[in-house]
């Protein structure tokens, strides 16, 4: 395999743990591979304080999801680590952070196609209830990106 571009979306999921030991088992002994691991968030507002004590909560609020993005952030970096530890060339394995912009299977989709990967690695937890109210981003992936190799790891 030379030349693996390979792109890990990661929601700090035991799905995502399954996905990065998957990869350790799979590609471990690979020296021509790139992996990006990469989280979407969704972006705070932007709010004027003013000295209303329901401004102030909202502030407090705040403040708590900061802390809760700063963590995935935090998290994130631990992902990594994981796999350089594991052997991956530090060079090799890339972190990105980013704003979620329309939904997060678009957002899978753009960079797949601006960074040019040759492969995704999904994670999927069936059987839950919520896929039946939200779409499933695995199946939006698999759709449009039919041209490169898709891994859903379950």
């Amino acid at each position: 395999m030379a030349n693996l571009k390979v792109l890990i979306p990661y929601n700090f999921t035991k799905g995502d743990e399954n996905v990065l030991d998957f990869v350790l088992m799979r590609y471990g002994k690979e020296k021509s591979i790139s992996i990006s691991i990469m989280h979407v968030y969704i972006p705070l507002p932007k709010i004027e304080v003013s000295d209303k004590t329901v401004m102030a909560r909202l502030m407090e609020n705040m403040t708590y999801l900061r802390q809760k993005i700063n963590d995935a952030e935090t998290a994130l970096a631990a992902a990594k680590k994981k796999l350089v530890a594991a052997g991956f060339s530090e060079d090799h394995v890339n972190v990105i952070f980013k704003e979620q912009g329309k939904d997060v299977a678009t957002d899978i989709i753009d960079l797949v196609r601006q960074e040019q990967y040759t492969t995704v690695i999904l994670n999927r937890q069936p059987n839950q209830i919520t896929r039946f109210f939200t779409p499933s981003i695995s199946k939006k992936v698999s759709r449009v990106l039919s041209d490169i190799d898709i891994i859903t790891v379950v």
